[in-house]
């Protein structure tokens, strides 16, 4: 990201919506040549611009409708209990190593380690009872452990986003006149859930369908959300095949939408959120839409409740021929984002400009306009470098683990911190961190023990806020199907088994088949210190741990998916700096055959090739080498190891995280030792 400080910005109104951006960004616009983009200062009046649905005019006088391509191979499955667990951890811990310390402590002795009662730790210990947080003995209906996503769910989560609510039960309200929908409810509930009617109250021309289930209100909350200004769709929407999509939208509509004589559709809303998502969604599948927003009446009244204040509300809406729930043949009432006007504004502040991405284009904007990213560093202007601005550069080093350890020790003073905290451990964890960074994962980890209703900020606490600052917030509605689940195991199991076996590798910190980011799993390995340098030894055999989980879907499944593709460029790369870089080509020898890549600087254009096509196919050939024989050693390694293979894959597939301390019991009662830091010292 570039960010500086600009005196004023670009405000172009368009047919459908507002964009602000400064001038030196361009825009794609409609032209008689094609689609071009154009830069934004430049813009006037009367200028198209791309949205989606793109609708493309062909020579053959036949309209293409340019969309979203959607993968068809949808099979995921959503646990019906996870949400209302979620909180749990803090019990779960405790019940855990209760039942683990059974043969070991003394019932008083856990008792007063837990702060629970002696007779409540028998119970646990004895199976009588559990914790009532970690059971489903207290809940009224029996449910299914796991739903398989389907159209249908998708039409009772788009009731529920319209018309329900969740506390302790799930509750749908409707007019009474609306028997047709009352029933397509009940019907939905009891094939999926298995769960029947457990009150009806009827209050004037309201009757409210009621089901007492706590696990229910918390799986429609975590997918849809709670509270009418806070409803949202079900995030894995906006991955899934147009009829999952039309289906949440046929029940949102039945729920809160109308059709008007001419047949057009609106659904309304006061959550802003879930009309604009429904709005790019419906984009997306194909069809155009609009939105707007109106203000509600001051002093409504329903059903003789309190008068409410007045609110904003959100319409979406869709022409005749655009109505995603039956095709309707005319011709399509279709507006262009026509730009109306372009004003330069005043504006004191900062913006933010992405520099040397690897895609130009992206969408953005109320609705999907199709935006074009030229302020990349190779064509800012070279005015940038004068004197005073870009010409002065310093350089920061990351912090060691003892700097670390300071930073993280004066972002802790006004924390309070439980007694197993251990800075020094989460330093040793943090290798690569930046300030800013330390700073986030401290923050993190005292938010995460405020969502648990905790005082204090454990040692756990700043584990998991590590991975968040690494790789992103958990993605818990990423929901993996079975068979993606196995592969997914293997897979890091892979990366663990070669990192664990090859003696230059860093050791395995944790595993997990987690979503996290964009990654389905990942393998936390880390040194045990700082290095400043790192030997050839140690590169090759960090390829061949980035090759161990696709060497292993490989050899196991007889096939390969799109997991490992992170994993390939990171080694190639790699692999390609070693010869043009570092020198550690036998073949090429000590010669630096590339600066840094090819990268840009500000203003000066991109770095030529500084070598013959002859080295070049040398330098793709040694690449390829490396990476065969890194291959090779991850397969040796694999083949040689397959009982701790699956010793591991099953773990990760029954827990989905295993942490360093169990990791290397696996490793010890599969005959291999774990790699200790003086051991790593004794390599160097």
């Amino acid at each position: 990201m570039f960010r500086h400080k600009v005196n004023d910005v670009y405000e172009v109104n368009y047919l459908g919506g507002t964009i602000r951006t400064t001038g030196n960004h361009s825009v794609f616009v409609r032209t008689q040549g094609g689609v071009k983009p154009k830069i934004v200062s430049g813009l006037v009046p009367g200028d198209c611009l791309i949205d989606i649905p793109y609708v493309a005019n062909r020579t053959n006088n036949l309209r293409e409708i340019r969309a979203h391509n959607f993968d068809n191979e949808f099979n995921l499955e959503l646990s019906v209990y996870d949400p209302v667990f979620a909180n749990s951890e803090v019990s779960q811990r405790a019940y855990d190593y209760a039942i683990a310390n059974q043969y070991t402590m003394s019932q008083s002795d856990i008792s007063q380690e837990l702060s629970v009662s002696q007779t409540t730790i028998s119970k646990w210990q004895r199976t009588m009872q559990m914790p009532r947080i970690l059971s489903k003995l207290y809940f009224k209906h029996s449910l299914p452990e796991k739903v398989l996503i389907t159209p249908v769910l998708m039409r009772l989560m788009g009731y529920y986003a319209a018309e329900g609510y969740s506390r302790k039960e799930v509750d749908f309200c409707f007019n009474i006149k609306e028997t047709e929908k009352v029933n397509d409810v009940k019907n939905l509930m009891k094939n999926i859930f298995g769960v029947s009617v457990d009150r009806e109250i009827i209050r004037g021309n309201a009757i409210n369908v009621i089901f007492y289930s706590k696990p229910l209100a918390k799986f429609f909350e975590i997918h849809c959300g709670k509270g009418s200004y806070k409803k949202h769709i079900p995030e894995f929407l906006f991955e899934a095949p147009k009829d999952y999509f039309t289906e949440f939208f046929r029940g949102y509509f039945n729920g809160d939408g109308h059709k008007d004589k001419r047949g057009r559709l609106e659904i309304t809303s006061v959550s802003k959120q879930i009309i604009m998502e429904l709005n790019w969604l419906s984009r997306m599948h194909g069809f155009k839409s609009y939105v707007h927003s109106f203000t509600t009446r001051e002093g409504r009244v329903i059903n003789g409740g309190k008068p409410l204040h007045a609110s904003v509300a959100w319409r979406l809406g869709f022409g005749k021929t655009q109505n995603p729930l039956e095709k309707t043949l005319g011709k399509a009432s279709i507006k262009r984002p026509v730009v109306r006007s372009v004003k330069k504004i005043p504006y004191s502040g900062y913006v933010y400009d992405f520099c040397g991405c690897d895609n130009e284009a992206f969408f953005g904007g109320v609705t999907p306009l199709l935006l074009h990213n030229t302020n990349r560093p190779d064509v800012l202007d070279p005015a940038l470098l004068r004197p005073g601005r870009f010409d002065r550069r310093v350089t920061l080093d990351l912090p060691d683990r003892k700097d670390r350890e300071a930073i993280l020790t004066v972002h802790s003073t006004e924390k309070p911190f439980a007694e197993d905290v251990n800075l020094q451990v989460i330093a040793e964890r943090t290798s690569g961190f930046s300030g800013a960074d330390l700073y986030s994962l401290m923050n993190e980890g005292a938010i995460l023990a405020a969502r648990e209703n905790r005082t204090k900020v454990s040692q756990y606490d700043l584990i998991r806020s590590i991975e968040k600052v690494m790789l992103g917030p958990e993605r818990r509605s990423h929901i993996l199907s079975k068979k993606e689940k196995e592969i997914t195991a293997y897979h890091e199991a892979g990366h663990a088994v070669v990192a664990s076996i090859l003696p230059y590798a860093d050791p395995v910190h944790k595993i997990s088949i987690i979503s996290r980011g964009r990654a389905l799993g990942y393998v936390l390995h880390l040194p045990f210190e700082d290095r400043k340098l790192q030997s050839k030894k140690e590169f090759l055999d960090d390829i061949a741990v980035s090759l161990g989980g696709y060497v292993t879907e490989k050899m196991l499944f007889n096939d390969l998916t799109t997991g490992p593709s992170n994993d390939l460029q990171v080694s190639t790369a790699l692999a390609r700096d070693m010869v043009t870089k570092y020198g550690m080509s036998d073949m090429l020898g000590p010669v630096a055959l590339e600066g840094q890549g090819g990268k840009v600087l500000f203003g000066r254009g991109v770095e030529e090739k500084e070598y013959s096509e002859k080295v070049g196919a040398d330098i793709d050939a040694e690449v390829s080498r490396i990476m065969r024989e890194a291959h090779d050693k991850a397969e040796k390694v694999i083949a040689e190891n397959k009982p701790l293979l699956d010793a591991i894959a099953k773990r990760l597939i029954e827990t989905e995280t295993i942490e360093r301390a169990e990791f290397e019991n696996i490793l010890i009662a599969n005959g291999v030792t774990p790699k200790k830091k003086l051991d790593i010292e004794h390599q160097v």
